[in-house]
């Protein structure tokens, strides 16, 4: 996945992942996200979630806490957060 922005080979191998999963009915939690161009270009590809740095760094569940109450999706997201 590192070189997938960069590399159209590994862009396809991302590609055939997601898509034989997809086949399987099965979802595709994307892990190791540091930037938001990988984010877009998973998102773009796909896959059903994203976790790894580039969306929070591993806290404490006391943290976690107050992070799920304040979190905004980025804009690269295309999503709103629903209203509570």
């Amino acid at each position: 996945m590192r070189d997938m922005l960069d590399d159209e080979r590994n862009r396809a191998l991302v590609r055939g992942i997601v898509s034989l999963a997809h086949a399987f009915n099965r979802k595709v939690v994307t892990e190791g996200v540091e930037t938001p161009s990988h984010a877009e270009a998973l998102r773009d590809l796909g896959c059903d979630g994203l976790q790894g740095y580039g969306i929070a760094r591993p806290m404490p569940l006391s943290d976690l806490i107050a992070w799920i109450g304040a979190w905004q999706p980025p804009a690269w997201v295309g999503v709103q957060r629903p209203v509570r």
